[in-house]
């Protein structure tokens, strides 16, 4: 094979010659797509949990609780609820994801096996709007955008960022965001984005 260095380089088996890649720009055009992915990811939450789930049932996304059935108007969630389970006293508490949007569960809630969580963000938007909305998660995660579930995937899996997306509609003003994740064995853990308008 021709050197990389050279002016051009021969595929063999075609014939046809290529312009060498240019890595400086390939790297620069890389790191600008990874820096506005990461930008785009929620930071600010509420967490609660665990609530236990069944044992070996792998469905912890089926299962209600009283954060679900006390969700108000257009997914509200009132952060000051406290919920009684198992004896002890669940409470809503703010929690921040990493640089890359990443938020540990394990670490904010405790590494506990067949349990789930729910976590609550809002999202201002100018005017109403259709978005993607991108998410990873260890294990299963299940989201509602305005009291309306948009997404629910049952899975067991490790995080990897952007393993999910959907279309939501945002509404102009405030927007509210749940998200429930369950953990069968091992860390738990999520990251939901939206994407920035384009104008």
């Amino acid at each position: 094979l021709p050197k990389l260095d050279a002016k051009r380089s021969l595929v063999p088996v075609s014939g046809k010659t290529f312009v060498p890649a240019d890595t400086r720009s390939l790297r620069a055009a890389w790191d600008a797509s990874q820096k506005q992915s990461a930008e785009d990811y929620l930071i600010d939450w509420h967490l609660i949990g665990p609530f236990p789930a069944r044992p070996n049932g792998c469905d912890g996304l089926s299962l209600e609780t009283g954060v679900e059935s006390k969700l108000g108007r257009g997914g509200a969630v009132d952060l000051e609820a406290p919920f009684k389970v198992a004896g002890a006293t669940l409470r809503w508490q703010p929690a921040l994801a990493n640089r890359r949007g990443y938020v540990d569960l394990g670490k904010l809630l405790g590494k506990v096996e067949w349990a789930v969580a729910y976590a609550y963000a809002e999202v201002d938007s100018v005017h109403a709007r259709d978005a993607i909305l991108r998410c990873g998660s260890d294990d299963g995660i299940k989201i509602w955008v305005n009291g309306r579930v948009v997404h629910h995937h049952e899975v067991g899996r490790a995080y990897r960022p952007d393993s999910d997306s959907v279309p939501v509609r945002l509404e102009a003003g405030r927007n509210r965001i749940l998200v429930k994740v369950d953990n069968y064995h091992g860390g738990w853990g999520f990251g939901v984005a939206i994407g920035k308008p384009m104008f």
